[in-house]
């Protein structure tokens, strides 16, 4: 522990690095639809420029708890935090796609180090009593940057550029080092081998899935790469969890899902992570379809970010006195009525139909993400919370990688069933091949020469199809996270039933 005068300032720098990750997560969405224009990409393309953060994060994010843990919790820390800079000057400069997302998956390792290794070091700085108010103090002012995300990613969209939204990241990653050097000592080192196999296993693994999931529509679900990477897949993470059984210092340390607290945490997080990749959907949503500008895109995705700030104090706070159950399960509540929300007013352009349902989103997501992260990383033994960290960041980044693909294709696949339905019911274009249009479903500009070639009513009704089916993919993506939040709910209402407060407390002292 290091005295309680610094401890106020290295909750500011290790909060620096968690405002850069949020502020990451938040402030590209919005710029998504004019990077695809200004770069000239397609839909599926667009979403590697998200994925290629997520995957760098879910790969690299045990290394970084391990390299903490073998060389210090400060310095692999301030190494993310140049990485990530680094990584942020070259997306600002991208002349093309392909830089583009070279430089998002970079920024991705650079956040991988980070992360665990800010989360262990706020563990090592505050008592087990205060570790709630701690956590949530500082997601509640890396929120302030995560509430001003979508924001700011709107005005220098609209106003300047959306290179800008990379650049920002620069000046936060230098004072974040400074005030680190400055206010948290040396960190423990505890030297241990690195598992290399384990490293390459779950490396490849991550790899094929995401590949897996990205890439199945496009090239077909049953195509032969796509069942060749499934079965790559499943030996790769065969193969992980032979090669690490059995070793005194593995990769993965299969052993901690033994923890009841640590296991259910696990799988709480990534579905929390999968619904926050709804966020990204809104982006386009707000800005292709209710026809909202860049900025008033970022204004309206601003209600769901607000809450964070504020309710995330209050679930670490709920989480000392109470245990996690109550938050957990309150937010998932909200979560399932905002989802029921959006699935009967997402059509709406008006943004008083459309707030209740972001309101309810932030708060439920902000009152899980606290009292999870507290619980579950608490209750990891203090030995292995470098490695702890990174196994339920690796989860959680999964989660993400998982939700951007799932949430896709469900839009896609809805989208263009809806679509062929309308083309087919009405008499003015039942004779109109549907799959012409398949371009414009997947989010390319509308081909108005393709549209002139029909009469003025049937261009017109096409282009009424188009929106419907945009508005019904949109409500059937929601209804998809319904489903899972439900199950969730009953998932943390079953699994945290046994753990009351002081039996959490009890655990968790045992394991400082």
């Amino acid at each position: 522990m290091i005295e309680s005068k610094k401890r106020l300032i290295a909750l500011v720098s290790i909060t620096s690095a968690i405002a850069m990750i949020f502020l990451d997560s938040t402030i590209l969405p919005i710029a998504l639809p004019t990077i695809q224009n200004d770069l000239n990409i397609s839909r599926g393309v667009l979403q590697w420029i998200i994925n290629a953060y997520t995957l760098g994060m879910a790969t690299f994010v045990i290394t970084g708890g391990k390299l903490g843990d073998s060389f210090g919790h400060r310095k692999v820390f301030c190494l993310g935090m140049c990485l990530f800079a680094f990584s942020s000057l070259m997306g600002g400069f991208a002349p093309s796609m392909m830089f583009l997302i070279y430089s998002r998956t970079l920024q991705g390792v650079g956040a991988a180090l980070m992360s665990p290794c800010a989360m262990a070091l706020i563990l090592e700085t505050f008592p087990s009593s205060h570790r709630g108010r701690a956590i949530g103090l500082s997601v509640s002012i890396g929120s302030l940057f995560l509430s001003i995300g979508p924001f700011i990613g709107g005005f220098f969209t609209q106003v300047w550029s959306w290179r800008l939204a990379f650049f920002v990241n620069v000046p936060i990653a230098i004072a974040g080092i400074f005030s680190t050097m400055y206010s948290i000592p040396k960190s423990k080192i505890t030297k241990k081998p690195f598992d290399m196999p384990g490293f390459l296993c779950l490396f490849s693994g991550l790899f094929c899935f995401t590949l897996l999931l990205m890439q199945g529509r496009e090239w077909g679900i049953m195509s032969p790469i796509i069942i060749l990477l499934f079965f790559l897949t499943c030996v790769f993470f065969a193969l992980l969890y032979y090669t690490t059984k059995g070793k005194k210092h593995p990769f993965i340390d299969f052993s901690l899902y033994r923890n009841q607290i640590y296991f259910g945490g696990s799988v709480l997080i990534f579905c929390t992570q999968f619904f926050l990749m709804m966020t990204v959907f809104w982006a386009l949503y707000f800005q292709r379809v209710l026809s909202y500008s860049p900025l008033e895109a970022g204004l309206l995705t601003l209600i769901s970010t607000l809450p964070i700030m504020f309710f995330a104090t209050f679930s670490g706070y709920l989480m000392d006195r109470v245990g996690p159950k109550i938050p957990v399960s309150l937010g998932f509540c909200m979560l399932s009525i905002s989802f029921i929300w959006f699935m009967f007013f997402n059509g709406s352009v008006h943004v008083l139909y459309l707030s209740p349902a972001l309101f309810l989103f932030g708060t439920g997501i902000s009152l899980i993400m606290t009292a999870l992260s507290t619980a579950t990383l608490s209750s990891a033994p203090s030995n292995t919370r470098g490695i702890a960290t990174g196994m339920y960041n690796t989860i959680r980044f999964s989660g993400a990688t998982v939700g951007v693909a799932v949430i896709s294709s469900a839009i896609s696949q809805s989208k263009s069933f809806r679509f062929n339905e309308l083309i087919k019911s009405d008499s003015l274009t039942k004779n109109i091949n549907p799959s012409k249009f398949q371009e414009i479903l997947s989010d390319y500009p509308i081909d108005q020469n393709l549209l002139s070639t029909y009469t003025h009513d049937q261009s017109a009704a096409i282009k009424n199809f188009l929106v419907s089916s945009s508005v019904f993919g949109f409500a059937f993506a929601n209804f998809v996270c319904l489903l899972l939040a439900i199950f969730c709910l009953f998932f943390s209402i079953y699994y945290l039933r046994f753990f009351s407060q002081k039996k959490l407390t009890n655990e968790l002292e045992n394991n400082i």
